[in-house]
Formats: structure tokens, C-alpha cells, sequence
């Protein structure tokens, strides 16, 4: 094996020009020349493989709002059913009309696709299968103000219905604690409550009471948490 010397290493610790356009005895120009020339097909491939990359994601986006789209208009018949309260016919559809549980399956991975999730659990909750709503409502997420944490809460009510009350407790609290508002948290939290309570843990439930009490003093439900919390006070001895 030839001895590297010293000579044949160029120093690039202190790259000063000299008059010629030299970096200490390098040519920058031919050097650069070089090293397109030894890795042109990596850049070219690299460069061809970011463009790809680009116009894929182009595609997909578009391709992805162009069926949410399509997805929206379907569920928009499904919804006006939900309203009318046929609800089978929401959920499954009918000759001419996709249902939710179609709509959720065919759009997925669209906002559609989601919605149609929290319906589809919604109508399940309702007709007392519990385990499938909640397994519909677990689907859905669009991380909006206020439909994220009704999800939560019917999935808390699902829990409830099954006896899961630790379960149940865990989705009260999202739903209460997710983006939190004077129109809907108040409702949540009482159920938060009463849940606390059915498990046994009073102390929490009198916190959550209390909750109420403080931070939402003119909602409905805040004089029934007065009522309870004094209750739970009296019994705990505090």
C-alpha cells in the first residue's frame, strides 16, 4: 500500500486564494466541476426524487380534498335523515343513499370520513350498542371547538351504560377539559361528578362540584352542584 505523505493531503484549514482563483493549490472551479461530474447521477436522482416527492404530495392533497368533497355532499343526506330521526336509515342508507357506517368506510381519511364516525356512534349509542359507539366515536377527529368534546362525553356515556365507570370518567374529563366554554363544560362536568361519585371517590366528585361552583356560577347546572357538593362535604366530615 503507497505511504500517504503529508504533500499529497491539501490543506483546507486556512482556504486563502492566491492569485489564480486557487484554494492553497486547488482549482475551486475544476474542483467543483469535479465532484458534479462524479455524483451527477445522485444529484439528478435526488433532485428528480424531491420533485416526485412534491408533485405526489400535490396529488394526494388535491386528490384527498376532491373526496372529502364528494364525501360531504354524501353525507349530507345521511345527515338530513339523522335529523328527521330515521335513523336506520342514517346509519345503513338506503337505494340511492349512502349511510354513515358507507360514508365513514369509503372517505376515510377525510374529514367526512370522520364526521360520519361521530354520527354512526351517535345512532349506536342511541340504539343501546355500546361498544360499537364507542368504538365509532373513538374514530372521530377533527380537533374543532365543540363536536371533539361531545365525542368525548358520548363516549363517556357509552363507558356508563357498560358499568366502566373508571373509563367513563376518563372521557368526562376530556370532554370537560377541551377547550372549555360556559355553554357545554358545565354539563360535562356534572357528569364528571356523578361519575366520580358512582366509583366511589367522593373527594374528587366534590372537586368537580366545586368546580362548577366557581368557575361557571351562572350555568344551569350549578345550583343542583351546590346542592351535591354540600352533601358530600357534610359526609366527608370537611
Amino acid at each position: 500500500m503507497a505511504e500517504v505523505t503529508e504533500e499529497k493531503i491539501p490543506n483546507l484549514s486556512n482556504p486563502i486564494p492566491n492569485t489564480e482563483g486557487e484554494y492553497n493549490g486547488i482549482d475551486a472551479v475544476a474542483l467543483g466541476n469535479d465532484f458534479f461530474s462524479k455524483y451527477s447521477k445522485m444529484i439528478v436522482g435526488v433532485v428528480v426524487a424531491l420533485a416526485v416527492a412534491g408533485g405526489g404530495y400535490w396529488f394526494y392533497n388535491n386528490s384527498l380534498q376532491e373526496k372529502n368533497q364528494e364525501g360531504q355532499e354524501a353525507l349530507f343526506k345521511a345527515v338530513y335523515a339523522f335529523e328527521a330521526d330515521s335513523l336506520n336509515i342514517a346509519l345503513n342508507g338506503k337505494k340511492g343513499m349512502d349511510g354513515m357506517l358507507t360514508i365513514a368506510e369509503d372517505y376515510d381519511g377525510t374529514a367526512a370520513s370522520s364526521l360520519a364516525h361521530f354520527y354512526a356512534g351517535t345512532i349506536l349509542l342511541k340504539q343501546g350498542k355500546f361498544a360499537d359507539a364507542i368504538d365509532h366515536l373513538g374514530k372521530y377527529n377533527n380537533n374543532d371547538l365543540l363536536v371533539q368534546a361531545r365525542a368525548y362525553c358520548l363516549i363517556g356515556d357509552a363507558n356508563m351504560e357498560l358499568k366502566q365507570t373508571a373509563d367513563a370518567i376518563t372521557y368526562y374529563k376530556k370532554a370537560a377539559t377541551y377547550h372549555s366554554n360556559k355553554e357545554f363544560s358545565p354539563s360535562y362536568y356534572m357528569k364528571l361528578a356523578l361519575a366520580q361519585e358512582a366509583n366511589g371517590d367522593k373527594k374528587a366528585a366534590s372537586e368537580t362540584y366545586n368546580t362548577i361552583i366557581t368557575e361557571y356560577p351562572e350555568a344551569s347546572e350549578t345550583s343542583d352542584a351546590k346542592k351535591y357538593y354540600a352533601r358530600l362535604v357534610a359526609e366527608l366530615g370537611e
